[in-house]
C-alpha cells in the first residue's frame, strides 16, 4: 500500500456519534422523533405465539432463502476447511505417541473429520478421526514435542520399503509448502462453531468507524448467534457500546494495530469523564495484557480487505447511502486523496452539519453518479442548494464546480437477486437507530447490489437501504433460534388462530345445544380438518437430506390450524432445511407417488424448491383430516430417512424415544453432523447408494464405514449389546401398511428375538465370544480383519443368502474391519436394507465376527 500521511488522521465521524445532529430539531421534529421510538419501545418485545409461518401464510408473501445470507452460513461452520492439512499422531500399546504422519482433509462432518494420509499419488489411504480424540494438531506441533516423522502401522502396509518412506515425505514438504495448517483454535475442542467458541469477556481490537486507521480494545459482553455486543475498555467502563457480527471487518485479533505500526494507531474512544493521555496508555496496556489471556480466537476473524486503486480526484462527486441514517442518499464529494486506495469523502445532508469519513473504494455504499436516477431512488439535496427549489444534479455539478464520477470506477458487486432477494420477501433486519433490536421486515425493491427494506414493526416506516450483504440483515426465524426478543409486525393480529382454537374447544358442548343442528361447523368434521401443533425435534437424527443447522435455525413448531395448511408448511420447511432442496423435493415426489399406501382423500399441492439458479416444481399429495396426519409424517421421515420422531405432535427435546441421538452417535454416522450446502445427493435409480458430490466433479461415497478410527479399535468388533429391538419395531411401524402391521411387526419381533439369541455375547477376558447353540463359524480362508473391500465383494458373492448385497456393499468401499462393524441398525439406517435382508446379513456377519475370534484372533 502507498505510504500515508504521518499526521494525525482526523475525521467528523467519531465527533457525531456522539454528539446530536447541528443544528438541533425543532421541537415538533423532537416531538415526532420520540413518539416512534415510542412506538417501538411500548410494543412488546417478543410475542411467544408469533409463528413465521403462520404470518407468511397470511401476508401472501415468501421469506429470504437462508443461504442468501453468507454471514450467518459461516457462523455455523467450524474453523475448518476441505483442503487444510494436519498431523495425525500415532500411539503405542502404552497409549504414548512414537509418531505422526501429516493428512489432508477430506470431508468435515461436525466432530467428525474424514483424513487422507499425504503420500505418493499412487498411494492412497483415508481414515476417520474424531477432533476430540486428542490425537490431532496443527502443522508444527510435533516438532515442538519432539516426536519423529514415521508412518503409521497402517500405512507402513504401502510403505513397505525405506525409499518409499523418504518418496513420501518429499511429497509432505512440498505439501506443506503449498497447503494451511489447521488453525489451532480450531482443534482446541471448546466448540466447533463461531456461535460456540465467542465468549463473553474476550477481547478484541475494534477500527473506528470513518477512520478505518484508528482502532481500540473492546470486550465482548455478548454473543447472539455470532451477533457481538462490545463495549469500548475505558478507566470508567463508560465506553461505547456497539454490536458487530463477528466477521465484520472492523474486528482485528490482538496487536494487530501495534504489528501494523504507521499510519494505523491506537486512539482512545470517547468516555464519560476526562483522562489524560498516561492514564489511556497504562489501561491500552493493561487492556492489551488482558487480552493475551482471552483473545477472541483469530482464526474466526476475516482478514482486512485489500482495497483496489481508485482513479478519484479531489472536486468529484459522487451518490453515497448516509452511514448512519440508511433512509437517505446523498450528494457526496471527494475531498481528499488519502493514497492511492484511500480516499476522504464528505456530505452536506440538509439540516446537519458535514460529516466526512475515509473509505475505499469497494464499499458498498458509495455510488456513481446517476445510479439514483437509474434505479428511481430519491437523492436528497445537499445543505448548500437553495430550500425552495427542486433538487437537481447537473446544474449542482455545475455551480460547485464539480466533476461527475463514472461508473467504470467503481466496483462491481453481486446484484440482490442473484443472492436471492425478492420484492416482497420478508426477512428480519437490524433497527437503523436502536442496534439493539431487530425487527420483521419486507423487501420493497431491489436496486441493483442494495436493497429496500420497510420495517414491519412501525406504523410508517421509512425505507431503509442496506447492501444484499449486510450483516445487519438475517433470515426468518434467526431471533427466535437464537433466543433473541424481534419487533412484531404493527398490522399484524394472529386472530384466526384464536378463534379457531375456541371453537375446536366449544365444539363438543355446542353439540349438545339446541341450535347445534343448525351449524355445519359444530360437527365431527370440524375435529378431523383441524391439527394440533406440530414440533420439530432438531435434536433427532436428520438423515442425509436436511442440514442439522438449518433444521436448528427454523422456527421449532407449526400450528394448530387447518391440517392442509399446517401440513404443507411443515413440508416446505423440510424442503427449505435440505442440503440440495431441490433433490429432496424430487426424491419426496417420486416416493410418495409412487408409494401404494396413499388415502385417496390425500389432496396433491404443487411445491417448489429453489437450488442456485434452479428451480424444481412437483406436485405431492399430503393429508387433509386429522387422522392421517401421522401417517403423512412418518412417510415424510421415512422417505428422507430421518428419525421418525422429527416431526411429532410432542417436543421431546434431547429425549428421543427412538433413542436416535445416541445410536447416531454409538455407529459415528457422519451424514449426522454434515454441514454445508449442496453436498448431499442421492441417487436411487439402480443401487440405491448415498454419494458424495464434489464441486469439480468427481463422486466419493458419504457412507463410508471407518477403517482406522478411535472410535471403532479391533477391541471393540462385538457387536454392540444394546437393545435395538424399539428401533427396529418403529422402523417396521413406517413401512408396513395399516392392514398388515400387527402381521409383519410379529413377524420382525421372532427375527429379531432369533438374531439377538445368536449374538455373540461380550467378551470375557478370554476376549472370545461364546460360542452359543444355533450359531456356526462362517468358513472362511483368512482373517476377515484383513479383507480389502474386492476381499469383502467376492466373499459376499459366494455366500447365496447374501449374494445379492455385494454390489452395495462394494460401492460403500466396505473392508474387512468395517464389515465386521456392521450391525442391524446400521443396515437399516444407514445403507438402507429392508429389515428382513437386512436380519439375514446381520446374522451372517455375526459369524464371520465368530470365525475371526476363533482361527484368527487366538494366533494374534
Amino acid at each position: 500500500m502507498d505510504e500515508l500521511p504521518s499526521e494525525n488522521l482526523r475525521t467528523d465521524m467519531d465527533a457525531e456519534h456522539n454528539q446530536p445532529d447541528q443544528p438541533e430539531e425543532n421541537d415538533e421534529e423532537k416531538d415526532s422523533s420520540m413518539d416512534k421510538t415510542e412506538d417501538i419501545v411500548e410494543k412488546p418485545p417478543c410475542d411467544e405465539e408469533f409463528e413465521w409461518e403462520e404470518y407468511l401464510e397470511e401476508t401472501e408473501t415468501e421469506a429470504v432463502p437462508p443461504s442468501a445470507f453468507y454471514h450467518v452460513e459461516k457462523s455455523l461452520e467450524s474453523g475448518m476447511e476441505v483442503g487444510q492439512i494436519l498431523e495425525v499422531i500415532h500411539l503405542d500399546e502404552e497409549n504414548a505417541p512414537n509418531g505422526y504422519w501429516i493428512a489432508k482433509i477430506v470431508t468435515i462432518c461436525g466432530p467428525l473429520l474424514r483424513l487422507r494420509y499425504v503420500t505418493q499419488s499412487s498411494v492412497s489411504m483415508e481414515v476417520w478421526k474424531d477432533i476430540s480424540s486428542g490425537n490431532l494438531h496443527p502443522i508444527g506441533w510435533s516438532s515442538q514435542h519432539d516426536i519423529p516423522l514415521t508412518p503409521s502401522q497402517e500405512l507402513s502396509n504401502f510403505l513397505r520399503e525405506q525409499t518409499l518412506v523418504d518418496e513420501a515425505k518429499k511429497v509432505i514438504e512440498d505439501v506443506i509448502s503449498k497447503c494451511h495448517s489447521v488453525p489451532e483454535e480450531a482443534m482446541e475442542g471448546d466448540g466447533y462453531t463461531a456461535i460456540d467458541r465467542i465468549k463473553h469477556g474476550m477481547k478484541v481490537e475494534v477500527l473506528h468507524e470513518g477512520d478505518p486507521f484508528c482502532g481500540w480494545v473492546a470486550t465482548v459482553l455478548d454473543n447472539v448467534g455470532g451477533r457481538l455486543q462490545l463495549r469500548y475498555d475505558t478507566p470508567d467502563c463508560s465506553g461505547e457500546m456497539l454490536w458487530l457480527f463477528y466477521q465484520h471487518h472492523r474486528l482485528r485479533p490482538l496487536d494487530w494495530i501495534y504489528h501494523q505500526g504507521t499510519p494505523w494507531r491506537y486512539k482512545n474512544p470517547n468516555s464519560s469523564t476526562s483522562y489524560g493521555e498516561a492514564e489511556w496508555a497504562a489501561l491500552l496496556e493493561m487492556s492489551r495484557d488482558d487480552a493475551r489471556h482471552s483473545q477472541l480466537p483469530v482464526s474466526l476473524l476475516l482478514p482486512l480487505p485489500d482495497p483496489d486503486t481508485h482513479h478519484f480526484v479531489v472536486g468529484m462527486i459522487l451518490e453515497i447511502v448516509h452511514p448512519r441514517k440508511p433512509h437517505t442518499v446523498e450528494v457526496g464529494h471527494i475531498s481528499n486523496i488519502i493514497s492511492s486506495k484511500y480516499f476522504e469523502v464528505t456530505i452536506k445532508p440538509e439540516g446537519y452539519e458535514a460529516l466526512k469519513w475515509i473509505t475505499y473504494i469497494n464499499d458498498p455504499l458509495l455510488l456513481p453518479s446517476g445510479f439514483c436516477k437509474e434505479h428511481e431512488l430519491t437523492l436528497s439535496a445537499p445543505s448548500d442548494w437553495p430550500k425552495n427549489s427542486e433538487f437537481n444534479i447537473e446544474d449542482y455539478a455545475k455551480s460547485t464546480n464539480s466533476i461527475f464520477t463514472r461508473k467504470d470506477m467503481f466496483t462491481i458487486h453481486e446484484s440482490s437477486e442473484e443472492i436471492g432477494f425478492n420484492v416482497g420477501n420478508k426477512l428480519e433486519c437490524v433497527h437503523s437507530s436502536q442496534m439493539d433490536k431487530i425487527s420483521i421486515a419486507t423487501v420493497t425493491k431491489l436496486c441493483g447490489h442494495l436493497v429496500v427494506i420497510e420495517l414491519d414493526s412501525e406504523l410508517d416506516p421509512e425505507p431503509i437501504i442496506r447492501p444484499a450483504t449486510s450483516q445487519d440483515l438475517f433470515p426468518m426465524g434467526w431471533c427466535q433460534t437464537n433466543g433473541l426478543p424481534v419487533q412484531l409486525p404493527a398490522k399484524y393480529s394472529p386472530k384466526a388462530k384464536t378463534t379457531e382454537i375456541t371453537t375446536e374447544e366449544n365444539c363438543d358442548k355446542s353439540s349438545d345445544s339446541p341450535g347445534a343442528t343448525d351449524t355445519p361447523s359444530s360437527s365431527g368434521n370440524q375435529l378431523s380438518m383441524w391439527c394440533p401443533r406440530l414440533y420439530i425435534n432438531h435434536c433427532c437424527f436428520t438423515g442425509p437430506y436436511l442440514s442439522k443447522s438449518k433444521v436448528a435455525k427454523q422456527s421449532q413448531s407449526v400450528g394448530p390450524g387447518s391440517v392442509e395448511l399446517v401440513l404443507r408448511e411443515v413440508l416446505a420447511m423440510t424442503i427449505n432445511a435440505a442440503y440440495i432442496p431441490t433433490r429432496a423435493l424430487r426424491e419426496l415426489e417420486r416416493s410418495v407417488n409412487e408409494s401404494q399406501n396413499i388415502p385417496s382423500s390425500w389432496h396433491p399441492m404443487v411445491f417448489k424448491a429453489k437450488f442456485k439458479r434452479y428451480t424444481t416444481t412437483a406436485s405431492i399429495p399430503i393429508a387433509t383430516t386429522a387422522n392421517g396426519v401421522n401417517d403423512f409424517l412418518s412417510l415424510i421421515c421415512q422417505v428422507l430417512q430421518c428419525c421418525p420422531n422429527l416431526w411429532s405432535t410432542k417436543s421431546t427435546g434431547e429425549n428421543c424415544p427412538f433413542l436416535c441421538t445416541s445410536q447416531m452417535l454409538t455407529q459415528a454416522n457422519p451424514s449426522s453432523y454434515f454441514r454445508g450446502r449442496g453436498r448431499i445427493a442421492s441417487n436411487r435409480g439402480g443401487r440405491g447408494g448415498l454419494i458424495y458430490r464434489r464441486k469439480r466433479g468427481g463422486r466419493k461415497r458419504l457412507f463410508v464405514p471407518i477403517r482406522a478410527n478411535r472410535l471403532l479399535q479391533p477391541k471393540s468388533l462385538a457387536t454392540p449389546t444394546y437393545d435395538a429391538s424399539e428401533d427396529i419395531e418403529d422402523e417396521d411401524e413406517c413401512e408396513v401398511e395399516e392392514g398388515e402391521e400387527e402381521e409383519n411387526i410379529s413377524g420382525s419381533e421372532e427375527g429379531i428375538a432369533s438374531f439377538r439369541e445368536e449374538l455373540p455375547q461380550k467378551r470375557r477376558r478370554t476376549e472370545y465370544p461364546d460360542s452359543s447353540p444355533g450359531l456356526e463359524p462362517a468358513a472362511v480362508t483368512s482373517d476377515p480383519l484383513q479383507w480389502t473391500v474386492k476381499d469383502v465383494e467376492v466373499y459376499v458373492a459366494s455366500q447365496p443368502a447374501i449374494c445379492h448385497h455385494a454390489v452395495r456393499l462394494r460401492e460403500q468401499e466396505v473392508d474387512g474391519r468395517a464389515f465386521l462393524l456392521l450391525n442391524l441398525p446400521t443396515l437399516v439406517q444407514n445403507l438402507g436394507l429392508p429389515h428382513s435382508s437386512a436380519v439375514s446379513l446381520a446374522q451372517h456377519i455375526c459369524r464371520v465376527k465368530l470365525a475371526h475370534f476363533m482361527y484368527y484372533r487366538c494366533d494374534a
